[in-house]
């Protein structure tokens, strides 16, 4: 084990002490000093969880490596005896080397009951080891870099290369980053572009993140162009291929080549997307971030960092471990957590919905365990939050308001859509619902007869999405034989 002591950076350790403490209730924001300048890590502002509110010298407390290892040996020696004192030394070293990810990380429920076990000593000493290399093999954290929106500078350089069939016709457009699309926000936006094998008569245009190509390729041709993309990490980039919508997740393309499946889409000919290379910053410090950020809000928690936690609590990540390594964003890493619940943690209706603090988390939980059934009336008992999720199912409308109770709770501006289109009583209407973002669009989270969660920029696209088809005859806010819900 490597400790990190202070004393061999130059810095005076006068002006670590964490200053400017701004109370709002009964959080406290803290402007903590950036320790680690020297090395250029630059981690900004964030606050202070309650458990640690007024505290400050838990997280103050400065250790040699010769006393950390020395508290290291108590603990392996008597866990419970030091199970206090190493997890608190654990958490000053950790917002030693990151404030934002050490306050985050002290947010979890879990660790905010004042009472530290010895798995919980364990795991937090192990991640502040794997914070601290990786942030050293990084070459530190660059200024700024968790105040920067998540899909900004989560850059990858990919290849694009498209094929005509032997007897097809020509002509290709591509469109990458247009905001006229559903889903606008998880687009991307393409940063650099270079075309590869194009003839005088193709071409390439770059404007503004939005990136729409031509090109004639058929009968065996081959072009392609090589890009920069920002890529979200918990969405996908909607690539338009002659005005066919083809979401590509960034999974798609860390491992392998995708190649798009030309049947599927009506395409003239194959086209696959070469493996992608991050540009800049390694793939571990975005996500380090993206697992700060989601716990953005006064609400919430990091979900990924309660993850975290738990893994090594279960031995699924040892002392030597890299948490970071092969992220896939947020649902990706929480889920194979949600999915190993069982007993009493599984049919805990609280301590579940607490985890699903997220929209896509929402997502991922009600499609994976809910099935969809009609039945109950609108009055009923179990179409609330509460006896749907015990029942693990219900109609779109037991399902809407299941999602909305976690998403409401965690701090979101909810809202329950639904649309009348003709059609016996039973099956004339369909509910959906959603969060309404801080620009003012409509995320559709809960649409039990779909599985992926959309955006939209109006009210007529939000309701044609939940219709699947039908013709629209009426809609409105919350449902029409109970317009006064809450939600």
């Amino acid at each position: 084990m490597e400790g990190l002591d202070i004393s061999k950076l130059g810095v005076d350790s006068s002006s670590l002490s964490l200053t400017d403490v701004v109370r709002k209730g009964v959080r406290a924001v803290v402007y903590p000093v950036l320790l680690l300048s020297a090395l250029g890590f630059g981690c900004g502002p964030s606050r202070v969880p309650s458990y640690f509110d007024g505290k400050q010298a838990v997280l103050e407390r400065r250790l040699s490596e010769e006393e950390l290892r020395r508290l290291k040996r108590g603990f392996d020696a008597n866990p419970e005896q030091y199970a206090r004192e190493l997890f608190d030394a654990s958490l000053a070293r950790m917002h030693q080397i990151c404030a934002p990810f050490a306050l985050e990380y002290a947010e979890i429920p879990e660790l905010n009951d004042g009472v530290h076990t010895r798995a919980e000593a364990r795991a937090t000493w192990n991640t502040s080891i794997a914070l601290e290399k990786i942030v050293k093999e990084s070459g530190g954290i660059p200024a700024g870099f968790f105040e920067e929106e998540r899909d900004k500078g989560n850059a990858y350089e990919i290849i694009i290369e498209w094929r005509g069939h032997s007897a097809g016709k020509a002509g290709w457009e591509f469109e990458i980053g247009s905001s006229k699309h559903a889903d606008a926000s998880y687009m991307g936006r393409v940063l650099n572009v270079e075309p590869v094998g194009f003839e005088k008569e193709d071409t390439v245009y770059l404007k503004d993140g939005v990136l729409k190509v031509r090109s004639s390729a058929s009968s065996g041709d081959t072009d392609g162009i090589k890009a920069t993309i920002s890529f979200p990490l918990n969405g996908r980039v909607l690539f338009v291929l002659n005005k066919t919508l083809v979401p590509v997740s960034l999974s798609d393309l860390l491992d392998q080549d995708y190649v798009v499946p030309s049947e599927k889409y009506d395409l003239p000919g194959v086209v696959t997307i070469k493996k992608a290379y991050p540009k800049g910053p390694t793939p571990e410090l975005f996500a380090m971030r993206d697992m700060v950020r989601a716990g953005k809000g006064d609400k919430r928690c990091s979900s990924a960092l309660r993850a975290m936690l738990e893994k090594y609590k279960i031995y699924w990540l040892i002392e030597g471990d890299n948490p970071f390594e092969n992220y896939r964003g947020l649902v990706a890493y929480v889920a194979p957590i949600l999915d190993f619940f069982e007993g009493t943690e599984k049919d805990n209706f609280e301590y579940i919905m607490s985890w699903l603090n997220d929209p896509y988390l929402v997502n991922y939980y009600l499609h994976a365990n809910f099935r969809g059934f009609r039945g109950g009336t609108i009055d009923g008992y179990w179409e609330t939050a509460k006896p749907t999720f015990e029942r693990k199912g219900g109609h779109c409308i037991a399902w809407a308001r299941t999602g909305v109770y976690p998403l409401k709770k965690a701090g979101f501006k909810t809202f329950i859509r639904s649309v009348d289109f003709p059609g016996e009583p039973c099956c004339s209407d369909h509910t959906g619902s959603g969060i309404i973002t801080e620009r003012g669009s409509y995320l559709l989270v809960v649409d039990s007869a779909g599985r992926e969660v959309s955006e939209h920029f109006s009210v007529k696209s939000l309701d044609y999405q939940l219709a699947h088809g039908h013709k629209i005859i009426g809609a409105m806010w919350g449902h029409k034989n109970k317009p006064n819900w809450e939600y």
